[in-house]
Protein backbone atom coordinates (compact mmCIF):
# COMPACT_ATOMS: atom_id res chain seq x y z
CA UNK A 1 0.00 0.00 0.00
CA UNK A 2 1.45 3.36 -1.04
CA UNK A 3 1.17 6.47 1.08
CA UNK A 4 -0.13 9.61 -0.50
CA UNK A 5 2.92 11.81 -1.16
CA UNK A 6 0.87 14.85 -0.26
CA UNK A 7 0.64 13.60 3.30
CA UNK A 8 4.36 13.06 3.69
CA UNK A 9 7.16 15.48 4.57
CA UNK A 10 9.97 13.32 3.18
CA UNK A 11 8.55 11.99 -0.08
CA UNK A 12 11.31 10.31 -2.05
CA UNK A 13 14.94 9.38 -1.41
CA UNK A 14 17.66 8.37 -3.86
CA UNK A 15 21.28 7.31 -3.32
CA UNK A 16 23.66 7.48 -6.28
CA UNK A 17 27.33 7.13 -7.16
CA UNK A 18 28.50 10.70 -7.58
CA UNK A 19 30.90 10.35 -10.51
CA UNK A 20 28.40 8.84 -12.98
CA UNK A 21 24.97 9.09 -11.36
CA UNK A 22 24.57 5.32 -11.05
CA UNK A 23 21.59 4.71 -8.71
CA UNK A 24 22.60 2.55 -5.76
CA UNK A 25 19.44 2.52 -3.67
CA UNK A 26 16.13 4.36 -3.45
CA UNK A 27 12.73 4.52 -1.83
CA UNK A 28 10.74 1.54 -3.13
CA UNK A 29 7.35 2.27 -1.53
CA UNK A 30 6.88 5.40 -3.64
CA UNK A 31 4.50 6.05 -6.52
CA UNK A 32 4.47 9.29 -8.47
CA UNK A 33 1.24 8.53 -10.32
CA UNK A 34 -0.90 9.97 -7.52
CA UNK A 35 0.36 13.51 -7.85
CA UNK A 36 1.61 14.99 -11.12
CA UNK A 37 3.35 17.78 -9.24
CA UNK A 38 5.38 15.24 -7.29
CA UNK A 39 6.18 13.41 -10.51
CA UNK A 40 7.60 16.63 -11.99
CA UNK A 41 9.67 17.24 -8.84
CA UNK A 42 11.07 13.72 -9.05
CA UNK A 43 12.28 14.60 -12.54
CA UNK A 44 14.48 17.29 -10.99
CA UNK A 45 15.91 14.72 -8.58
CA UNK A 46 17.04 12.68 -11.58
CA UNK A 47 18.46 15.77 -13.29
CA UNK A 48 20.52 16.56 -10.19
CA UNK A 49 21.74 12.97 -9.97
CA UNK A 50 23.28 13.30 -13.44
CA UNK A 51 25.18 16.47 -12.47
CA UNK A 52 25.90 15.83 -8.78
CA UNK A 53 29.66 15.80 -9.30
CA UNK A 54 29.50 19.41 -10.56
CA UNK A 55 27.92 20.77 -7.38
CA UNK A 56 29.27 21.43 -3.88
CA UNK A 57 28.84 18.78 -1.21
CA UNK A 58 25.64 20.22 0.28
CA UNK A 59 22.92 21.79 -1.87
CA UNK A 60 19.22 22.52 -2.12
CA UNK A 61 16.90 23.07 -5.07
CA UNK A 62 13.80 25.04 -4.10
CA UNK A 63 10.68 24.36 -6.16
CA UNK A 64 7.23 25.97 -5.70
CA UNK A 65 5.78 23.21 -3.54
CA UNK A 66 8.77 20.99 -2.81
CA UNK A 67 12.51 21.11 -2.18
CA UNK A 68 15.31 18.74 -3.14
CA UNK A 69 18.17 18.40 -0.66
CA UNK A 70 21.38 16.45 -1.15
CA UNK A 71 24.81 15.84 0.32
CA UNK A 72 27.85 14.21 -1.30
CA UNK A 73 30.57 12.37 0.58
CA UNK A 74 33.20 9.74 -0.29
CA UNK A 75 31.92 9.38 -3.85
CA UNK A 76 28.25 8.88 -2.91
CA UNK A 77 25.40 11.42 -3.14
CA UNK A 78 22.27 11.22 -0.99
CA UNK A 79 19.18 13.04 -2.30
CA UNK A 80 15.74 13.53 -0.82
CA UNK A 81 12.57 15.22 -2.05
CA UNK A 82 10.63 16.98 0.71
CA UNK A 83 7.63 19.22 1.09
CA UNK A 84 8.69 22.86 0.94
CA UNK A 85 7.47 23.35 4.51
CA UNK A 86 9.79 20.66 5.86
CA UNK A 87 12.62 22.17 7.96
CA UNK A 88 15.91 22.33 6.07
CA UNK A 89 17.99 21.36 9.07
CA UNK A 90 15.84 18.27 9.61
CA UNK A 91 16.20 17.25 5.95
CA UNK A 92 20.00 17.43 6.13
CA UNK A 93 19.94 15.60 9.45
CA UNK A 94 17.97 12.81 7.72
CA UNK A 95 20.51 12.63 4.88
CA UNK A 96 23.40 12.66 7.32
CA UNK A 97 21.90 9.69 9.14
CA UNK A 98 21.54 7.76 5.87
CA UNK A 99 25.14 8.59 4.98
CA UNK A 100 26.53 7.31 8.28
CA UNK A 101 24.71 3.99 7.96
CA UNK A 102 25.53 3.54 4.26
CA UNK A 103 29.30 4.00 4.64
CA UNK A 104 29.21 1.63 7.61
CA UNK A 105 27.55 -1.15 5.60
CA UNK A 106 29.31 -0.74 2.23
CA UNK A 107 33.00 -0.07 1.66
CA UNK A 108 34.26 2.36 -0.97
CA UNK A 109 35.67 -0.30 -3.31
CA UNK A 110 32.39 -2.21 -3.38
CA UNK A 111 30.51 0.97 -4.27
CA UNK A 112 32.90 1.88 -7.09
CA UNK A 113 32.86 -1.67 -8.53
CA UNK A 114 29.10 -2.09 -8.98
CA UNK A 115 27.89 -2.18 -12.58
CA UNK A 116 24.17 -2.80 -12.05
CA UNK A 117 21.76 -0.05 -10.98
CA UNK A 118 20.24 -0.39 -7.52
CA UNK A 119 22.82 -2.93 -6.37
CA UNK A 120 22.14 -1.94 -2.75
CA UNK A 121 18.36 -1.89 -2.94
CA UNK A 122 18.17 -3.74 0.39
CA UNK A 123 19.26 -0.48 2.01
CA UNK A 124 15.70 0.69 1.39
CA UNK A 125 14.74 -1.01 4.65
CA UNK A 126 16.85 1.49 6.57
CA UNK A 127 15.65 4.38 4.38
CA UNK A 128 12.04 3.42 5.09
CA UNK A 129 12.52 3.16 8.87
CA UNK A 130 14.46 6.43 9.05
CA UNK A 131 11.94 8.19 6.82
CA UNK A 132 9.10 7.10 9.10
CA UNK A 133 10.91 8.56 12.10
CA UNK A 134 11.59 11.87 10.39
CA UNK A 135 8.07 12.12 8.95
CA UNK A 136 6.78 11.89 12.52
CA UNK A 137 9.45 13.61 14.66
CA UNK A 138 7.27 13.33 17.73
CA UNK A 139 7.69 9.54 17.55
CA UNK A 140 11.49 9.64 17.55
CA UNK A 141 12.82 7.27 20.19
CA UNK A 142 15.80 9.54 20.87
CA UNK A 143 16.15 13.29 21.12
CA UNK A 144 17.90 14.90 18.19
CA UNK A 145 20.36 17.66 18.95
CA UNK A 146 20.39 19.90 15.89
CA UNK A 147 22.08 22.91 17.45
CA UNK A 148 25.52 22.24 15.94
CA UNK A 149 24.09 21.45 12.52
CA UNK A 150 21.93 24.57 12.65
CA UNK A 151 24.95 26.69 13.53
CA UNK A 152 27.00 25.06 10.77
CA UNK A 153 24.29 25.85 8.21
CA UNK A 154 24.09 29.46 9.35
CA UNK A 155 27.84 29.87 8.99
CA UNK A 156 28.01 27.93 5.73
CA UNK A 157 24.55 27.66 4.17
CA UNK A 158 23.91 25.05 1.48
CA UNK A 159 24.40 26.08 -2.11
CA UNK A 160 21.06 26.99 -3.74
CA UNK A 161 20.80 25.44 -7.19
CA UNK A 162 19.15 27.47 -9.93
CA UNK A 163 16.81 25.76 -12.37
CA UNK A 164 18.86 26.98 -15.35
CA UNK A 165 21.80 24.98 -14.01
CA UNK A 166 19.81 21.77 -14.52
CA UNK A 167 17.78 22.40 -17.67
CA UNK A 168 19.44 21.91 -21.08
CA UNK A 169 20.65 24.88 -23.11
CA UNK A 170 17.94 27.03 -24.61
CA UNK A 171 17.90 28.69 -28.06
CA UNK A 172 21.17 27.05 -28.92
CA UNK A 173 23.08 28.86 -26.20
CA UNK A 174 24.68 26.98 -23.34
CA UNK A 175 23.85 28.12 -19.86
CA UNK A 176 26.69 29.40 -17.75
CA UNK A 177 26.70 26.97 -14.82
CA UNK A 178 29.98 27.84 -13.22
CA UNK A 179 29.60 27.58 -9.47
CA UNK A 180 31.00 30.01 -6.93
CA UNK A 181 33.75 28.84 -4.68
CA UNK A 182 32.23 26.96 -1.76
CA UNK A 183 34.26 25.95 1.24
CA UNK A 184 33.75 22.24 1.88
CA UNK A 185 34.57 19.94 4.74
CA UNK A 186 38.18 18.92 4.71
CA UNK A 187 38.92 15.25 5.13
CA UNK A 188 40.06 14.68 8.66
CA UNK A 189 42.35 12.03 10.10
CA UNK A 190 41.54 9.86 13.04
CA UNK A 191 43.26 10.96 16.25
CA UNK A 192 46.95 10.12 16.65
CA UNK A 193 47.66 6.94 18.57
CA UNK A 194 50.12 7.06 21.45
CA UNK A 195 52.76 5.30 19.30
CA UNK A 196 52.31 7.82 16.48
CA UNK A 197 52.47 10.74 18.89
CA UNK A 198 55.69 9.35 20.41
CA UNK A 199 57.18 8.86 16.94
CA UNK A 200 56.18 12.40 16.01
CA UNK A 201 57.84 13.87 19.11
CA UNK A 202 61.03 11.87 18.48
CA UNK A 203 61.07 12.91 14.81
CA UNK A 204 60.88 16.58 15.78
CA UNK A 205 63.82 16.17 18.17
CA UNK A 206 65.95 14.19 15.70
CA UNK A 207 65.25 16.55 12.81
CA UNK A 208 66.46 19.41 15.02
CA UNK A 209 69.59 17.45 15.90
CA UNK A 210 70.33 16.70 12.24
CA UNK A 211 69.65 20.30 11.24
CA UNK A 212 72.03 21.82 13.79
CA UNK A 213 74.65 19.17 13.11
CA UNK A 214 74.45 19.91 9.39
CA UNK A 215 74.79 23.65 9.96
CA UNK A 216 77.72 23.20 12.35
CA UNK A 217 79.44 20.82 9.92
CA UNK A 218 79.14 23.29 7.03
CA UNK A 219 80.51 26.05 9.23
CA UNK A 220 83.77 24.17 9.85
CA UNK A 221 86.95 25.56 8.26
CA UNK A 222 86.87 25.22 4.50
CA UNK A 223 90.66 25.15 4.19
CA UNK A 224 90.96 21.74 5.83
CA UNK A 225 92.25 18.78 3.88
CA UNK A 226 88.87 17.05 3.80
CA UNK A 227 86.76 20.14 3.29
CA UNK A 228 84.93 18.55 0.35
CA UNK A 229 83.85 15.56 2.45
CA UNK A 230 82.84 17.82 5.33
CA UNK A 231 80.53 19.79 3.02
CA UNK A 232 78.95 16.58 1.73
CA UNK A 233 78.40 15.36 5.31
CA UNK A 234 76.78 18.67 6.22
CA UNK A 235 74.45 18.48 3.25
CA UNK A 236 73.51 14.89 4.14
CA UNK A 237 72.58 15.91 7.68
CA UNK A 238 70.42 18.74 6.31
CA UNK A 239 68.73 16.32 3.89
CA UNK A 240 68.10 13.97 6.81
CA UNK A 241 66.48 16.80 8.78
CA UNK A 242 64.37 17.91 5.80
CA UNK A 243 63.08 14.40 5.09
CA UNK A 244 62.09 13.90 8.72
CA UNK A 245 60.16 17.16 8.61
CA UNK A 246 58.49 15.93 5.43
CA UNK A 247 57.50 12.75 7.25
CA UNK A 248 55.92 14.89 9.95
CA UNK A 249 53.98 16.76 7.26
CA UNK A 250 52.77 13.50 5.70
CA UNK A 251 51.64 12.21 9.10
CA UNK A 252 49.60 15.30 9.89
CA UNK A 253 48.22 16.35 6.50
CA UNK A 254 46.19 14.70 3.78
CA UNK A 255 48.09 15.06 0.49
CA UNK A 256 47.88 13.41 -2.90
CA UNK A 257 49.82 10.13 -3.22
CA UNK A 258 50.62 10.33 0.47
CA UNK A 259 51.64 6.69 0.94
CA UNK A 260 53.77 6.65 -2.21
CA UNK A 261 55.60 9.76 -1.02
CA UNK A 262 56.15 8.12 2.36
CA UNK A 263 57.76 5.08 0.73
CA UNK A 264 60.03 7.30 -1.36
CA UNK A 265 61.01 9.31 1.72
CA UNK A 266 61.88 6.26 3.81
CA UNK A 267 64.01 4.84 0.97
CA UNK A 268 65.99 8.08 0.69
CA UNK A 269 66.37 8.19 4.48
CA UNK A 270 67.79 4.66 4.42
CA UNK A 271 70.38 5.76 1.88
CA UNK A 272 71.27 8.92 3.84
CA UNK A 273 71.56 6.90 7.08
CA UNK A 274 73.92 4.48 5.35
CA UNK A 275 76.06 7.38 4.10
CA UNK A 276 76.46 8.88 7.59
CA UNK A 277 76.54 5.54 9.40
CA UNK A 278 80.12 5.94 10.61
CA UNK A 279 79.49 9.52 11.79
CA UNK A 280 77.11 8.30 14.51
CA UNK A 281 77.61 5.72 17.25
CA UNK A 282 75.64 2.48 17.31
CA UNK A 283 72.88 3.72 19.61
CA UNK A 284 72.41 6.87 17.57
CA UNK A 285 72.10 4.83 14.38
CA UNK A 286 69.48 2.57 15.96
CA UNK A 287 67.43 5.49 17.25
CA UNK A 288 67.63 7.50 14.01
CA UNK A 289 66.67 4.49 11.87
CA UNK A 290 63.84 3.27 14.11
CA UNK A 291 62.46 6.79 14.23
CA UNK A 292 61.86 7.15 10.50
CA UNK A 293 60.64 3.54 10.24
CA UNK A 294 58.00 4.11 12.95
CA UNK A 295 57.02 7.39 11.33
CA UNK A 296 56.61 5.58 8.02
CA UNK A 297 54.25 3.00 9.50
CA UNK A 298 52.39 5.76 11.33
CA UNK A 299 51.76 7.46 7.98
CA UNK A 300 50.66 4.23 6.30
CA UNK A 301 48.19 3.22 9.00
CA UNK A 302 46.69 6.59 9.94
CA UNK A 303 43.24 6.55 8.41
CA UNK A 304 40.80 9.16 7.23
CA UNK A 305 37.65 9.50 9.30
CA UNK A 306 34.88 7.58 7.57
CA UNK A 307 32.20 10.13 8.45
CA UNK A 308 31.41 13.80 8.24
CA UNK A 309 31.90 15.98 11.31
CA UNK A 310 29.61 14.75 14.07
CA UNK A 311 26.45 16.81 14.28
CA UNK A 312 25.19 14.82 17.29
CA UNK A 313 22.22 13.53 15.37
Amino acid sequence: MHLNPCLQNIIYTLIIRTKDGMPLSATTDFTDEINKNVKECKRYVKLISKKAQNFPERCVLQLPSHSVYFISYLGVTYLTLCASSYPTVLAFSFLNELMKEFITLYNKNKIFDVVRPYSFLEFDNFIHKTCQRYNKPQNLTTRINLSELSLEMKLRPPYVIKLEELEPAKNGFAQDTKLPFIISHKLQFEDLTFASFASLSLAICLSSVSFFRGISTLCEHSDEKFAHEIIIHGILFLIDASLRLFQIYLLLRQVKHRKLKSWFTVIVLCYVSWCVLWLRDDWQNVIFILSFVFMHFGILFRRIQSKLPDYQV
